[in-house]
């Protein structure tokens, strides 16, 4: 937890009309880049980034919202929001459960009849929780926050290769990933999570969004990480909320954005043409990310690793 907060101060020169740029402005700036693509966006709750992301693309004319979350109601809430300010815009949901590689597959699958995906945000994720493991037997934070997108992208490669000029991959990472790096040995944190300490868990999990940025760029594929700042949205659970309130109010400087401020570096990323390698982007503009989450043979070993994890449980 020092780790990240030690990494989320900011640096007092910082142009706080870039902290807080809203995603509806971003949308506007890159308006061209929006008109005519298919998006799909995971982690569409009322609250979160993914909805302020939705709501923030539906004004400019896609050909296609796809909207994954593992809750249909929820879905179905954001799709009301959307649809009360933008009638007109073509959505599609997607129930998705990132912790079974069985349900992500046959997500994946069922967008075959798409002919290309533009821009596909990996956005969902949990931060934190007691130790559990997933349906397939894996840590849960790893499961959710890594494998779960990684086989979804997977599967999409195709697709997300077959528009003009490629499609463009953005992971949702976070400061966090300054807490760990990626466990080869130990991803489980033991055979019965009696080494888990939930913040290393989270930042495993997060940095492996950065790795899996890095080793897409090797294959071909525009990718970029994210970390959208300290948003108010519903991912902090009751279980944890309490110490990260502590660890605000020791941090006076850090402040709190909205799901559409958070949501405003994750559209820089999937839409500024400027953008053309690999980076990791935070407050609108490139940043520096830790070395053990940009290493590029740490990149290829984690891809590696995490083929054999999902085909072994497929």
């Amino acid at each position: 937890m020092d780790k990240i907060l030690k990494n989320m101060e900011h640096d007092s020169s910082i142009d706080k009309s870039e902290v807080f740029t809203t995603s509806d402005e971003i949308a506007e700036r890159f308006k061209d880049q929006i008109k005519g693509k298919t998006i799909l966006i995971t982690g569409v709750s009322p609250t979160s980034i993914g909805a302020a992301l939705a709501l923030s693309l539906s004004a400019y004319s896609p050909s296609l919202l796809i909207l994954a979350s593992r809750s249909a109601p929820k879905i179905a809430t954001t799709i009301s929001q959307i649809h009360t300010q933008h009638p007109s815009v073509p959505l599609r949901a997607l129930e998705l459960d990132l912790a079974s590689l069985s349900h992500v597959t046959a997500a994946a699958h069922s967008l075959a009849n798409l002919p290309k995906i533009d821009i596909l945000i990996n956005n969902a994720g949990i931060m934190a929780p007691p130790f559990s493991r997933s349906e397939d037997g894996f840590e849960s934070q790893f499961a959710v926050n890594h494998l779960g997108h990684f086989q979804l992208t997977r599967v999409l490669l195709p697709q997300l290769r077959a528009g003009g000029g490629g499609g463009r991959v953005v992971n949702v990472s976070s400061v966090g990933h300054h807490a760990g790096g990626v466990r080869f040995e130990d991803y489980n944190f033991g055979e019965g999570g009696e080494r888990y300490k939930k913040w290393e868990a989270y930042g495993q999990s997060k940095s492996a969004n950065v790795l899996m940025a890095v080793a897409l760029n090797a294959r071909g594929v525009r990718a970029w990480a994210v970390h959208p700042g300290a948003v108010e949205t519903g991912l902090v659970k009751e279980d944890t909320r309490e110490e990260v309130e502590a660890l605000l109010r020791d941090a006076p400087d850090i402040e709190m954005k909205t799901p559409k401020q958070g949501a405003s570096t994750v559209l820089m990323a999937a839409l500024d043409p400027g953008l053309t390698d690999f980076a990791y982007l935070e407050d609108c503009k490139i940043s520096q990310a830790a070395e053990h989450a940009t290493d590029p043979e740490l990149a290829e070993r984690l891809w590696k690793l995490s083929e054999e994890l999902v085909d072994s449980k497929l």
